[in-house]
């Protein structure tokens, strides 16, 4: 009965850990496309920049939604105040894999 219920542990030990793992891998990609087209947009002057939005799910929420935090989000990454920053959906599948 002890084996049976530390086989069980260990696989959904094991399940939970592959999901965060793919799950923040998928935040990761998503955060360097995000990094790559702020620092274009900065480059090139663009008055609009669009990044995609995190999941909702993700510790933190990590979208400037509100002004307190788009300008926080302004000022981390030096893009000036009259350039319009637009959050586009995700396309995460199955809940946890980023792709485009």
């Amino acid at each position: 009965e002890k084996k049976v219920i530390k086989y069980l542990l260990s696989i959904s030990i094991s399940l939970i850990s592959f999901f965060y793992l793919i799950l923040y891998i998928s935040v990761h990609k998503l955060y360097m496309d995000n990094f790559r087209v702020i620092k274009n947009g900065i480059k090139n002057k663009s008055k609009v920049i669009e990044i995609v939005r995190y999941p909702h799910y993700i510790n933190c929420n990590i979208n400037p939604e509100n002004d307190f935090h788009m300008m926080r989000f302004k000022k981390y990454y030096n893009i000036n105040d009259d350039v319009e920053v637009k959050l586009l959906d995700n396309n995460f599948k199955y809940l946890i894999i980023y792709g485009k």
